[in-house]
């Protein structure tokens, strides 16, 4: 006997059947839908909907930003001292990177 399942995948619902194959007969159906994936006041108004990801999505790529400006001083400075053009040494910078400002002093080398 041979049964054959069918999927309707949507955005927000999946759909399923069951068919006997041999008798031509539906065994079952049903369906499953999903909350939203959007603020529901957005929804009608006019506004751009916001996804209930945003808040998150927004404030990593503010931290991956603030990481990527670091680096990229560090390596400036990396570069400065290597061609004599910053009062720093090599070990001064090393004590910058590891500096943690919530504690107030140097990270351990």
């Amino acid at each position: 006997m041979a049964k054959i399942l069918g999927l309707d995948l949507g955005t927000n619902s999946i759909g399923w059947a069951v068919v006997d194959d041999d008798k031509k007969q539906i065994l079952g159906t049903g369906i499953r839908i999903f909350p939203e994936g959007v603020v529901a006041k957005t929804i009608g108004t006019g506004d751009r909907e916001v996804s209930k990801n945003a808040a998150r999505r927004e404030s990593r790529q503010s931290r991956r930003g603030f990481y990527r400006h670091r680096l990229r001083r560090i390596k400036l400075l990396e570069t400065l001292i290597e061609f004599k053009m910053c009062p720093l040494t090599v070990e001064e910078l090393r004590k910058w990177k590891k500096y943690d400002k919530t504690k107030g002093q140097a990270g351990k080398t």
